[in-house]
């Protein structure tokens, strides 16, 4: 059920890259998550311009393009462990598919009941809260 923004620089990406980035991270957060592609999983690509990239403290590099992943969910509905694989596998997604050694940042939002919509419906946790999967045992941390 996540709404995935994956940030990168402008022109970093392909056509095809984009389209393989797309359904690797779908993929990949889908399986975290423990449910199957639903019409509630969207992945959108923001191209940011270079001049208006910095890191610490200086515009971007030329030839630097490590994605920044954001993921919107709604509260309750994925829990600790499943926000570790979530972050992990969407961050080997995204590095894989952008060709990059990694990503900055995977950040996960977690919006309040009440603040989740679709199709121009409110729904609230007590409604999505019983189809999400239940907790996975958690991994040893990545090194």
């Amino acid at each position: 059920m996540p709404l995935i923004h994956v940030h990168v620089p402008e022109g970093s990406l392909s056509r095809d890259d984009k389209r393989i980035l797309i359904e690797r991270v779908t993929r990949a957060a889908v399986q975290a998550e423990g449910i199957p592609v639903g019409d509630m999983t969207w992945v959108l690509i923001h191209e940011i311009a270079r001049d208006g990239w910095g890191e610490r403290g200086a515009p971007l590099e030329a030839g630097r393009s490590r994605p920044i992943v954001e993921i919107a969910t709604p509260v309750g509905w994925t829990t600790m462990a499943r926000k570790r694989e979530m972050i992990e596998r969407v961050a080997r997604a995204a590095a894989e598919a952008a060709g990059s050694n990694g990503v900055h940042y995977v950040v996960i939002h977690e919006v309040p009941d009440g603040g989740w919509g679709w199709e121009g419906r409110q729904i609230p946790q007590s409604e999505y809260q019983r189809l999400a999967a239940p907790d996975v045992v958690p991994s040893a941390p990545s090194k």
